[in-house]
């Protein structure tokens, strides 16, 4: 749920505490708020394909092994108006498919839906560069070629620019004249004939990578699809409000980008349909935490109008949000999992 605390290998992970709900195909358990024993056919194996159904009304949570779903591994619970998110913690590497269209099984019956139409998510892995002879390095050559390049020259300060720019063509040009035309016709799958007649050359760039706006303008547009959900007091009145836009406000332009990518899912201010919504909780020993994969529907096909959601803990202070903020940001760099 919302109220699940994200840690760095302290040895607690998902369903340790009664904010969350696991599956462990290794120790033989479930867990929520602890370990129950679950019998799995056999144990997790490294390119398992591990399966994650929930019903919503029914209260049902429910797993699979390779596209065989385990009753004993099935979980009960109670949604109580809360918030749910996808979440992993292990050890390795693994990949996390939210799209239906990068399942390699089915779910138990046609009524279960993606939980979001993208999103692949892995575990960042920092690969150590393997020794090198240093002498063996520094006779090694560059194969790429060009104007200002001769053939098996090393590389040096003198043909550094030539080389940068061989590169680039060979990158930007070469390698991708093959391909040239699957993106032609991508895009013109994408965007029928009918919209490109319709719409400016600048409005097809907004359609693809959004609006162009400077800092101002940008955090106006996006109070302006923001709606609320306060305890007390009206949105215009709640302090905690207040204080996150005035913190919004003073990003610097490429921190503000971040912050609404990490706040949206978006990169920029969509032009189509869309929406953002705050909900103040309580809870101030949290750190602020995003739902991006919501809609304005709120019933369980969620088919909406997309609408992030933002859980802001009323913080007495603008230092503390900045430092919880902080927290956030830096824990999403790693992996984002909603």
């Amino acid at each position: 749920t919302n109220h699940f605390e994200e840690r760095d290998y302290d040895a607690n992970g998902v369903g340790d505490d009664k904010h969350g709900w696991a599956a462990d195909g290794v120790r033989n358990t479930k867990w929520h708020d602890g370990p129950t024993d679950a019998k799995w056919p056999r144990p997790w194996r490294g390119s398992d394909v591990i399966g994650f159904a929930l019903d919503i009304e029914a209260g049902e949570m429910k797993f699979s092994l390779n596209g065989e779903w385990v009753d004993p591994a099935q979980m009960q619970f109670e949604a109580a108006g809360r918030s749910l998110y996808p979440a992993v913690s292990m050890k390795g590497r693994f990949v996390m498919h939210l799209p239906r269209g990068c399942w390699q099984f089915q779910p138990p019956d046609d009524s279960y839906h993606a939980w979001a139409s993208t999103g692949v998510f892995t575990r960042p892995v920092k690969i150590a560069a393997p020794l090198e002879d240093p002498v063996a390095f520094e006779r090694q050559h560059s194969e790429v070629s060009g104007p200002g390049l001769t053939d098996g020259e090393p590389l040096s300060s003198a043909n550094l620019r030539a080389y940068a720019e061989a590169v680039t063509r060979k990158a930007l040009v070469e390698n991708a004249q093959p391909y040239l035309e699957l993106v032609v016709q991508e895009f013109g799958r994408v965007l029928p004939v009918r919209a490109r007649r319709e719409l400016s050359w600048q409005q097809v760039q907004e359609r693809i990578s959004g609006q162009r706006l400077d800092a101002g303008a940008f955090v106006g547009a996006w109070r302006g699809q923001t709606s609320y959900q306060c305890s007390t007091g009206s949105p215009e009145s709640n302090p905690t409000v207040a204080m996150w836009w005035d913190y919004v406000s003073e990003r610097p332009a490429e921190e503000l980008r971040q912050l609404f990518a990490w706040c949206t899912g978006f990169a920029a201010i969509p032009v189509t349909s869309w929406k953002f919504q705050i909900r103040v909780v309580d809870d101030e020993g949290q750190c602020p935490t995003v739902n991006t994969c919501m809609t304005d529907d709120a019933s369980a096909a969620n088919r909406g109008i997309k609408m992030p959601t933002l859980y802001l803990p009323a913080y007495t202070s603008r230092e503390v949000l900045e430092h919880r903020m902080g927290w956030a940001l830096a824990a999403s760099s790693g992996m984002h999992l909603h």
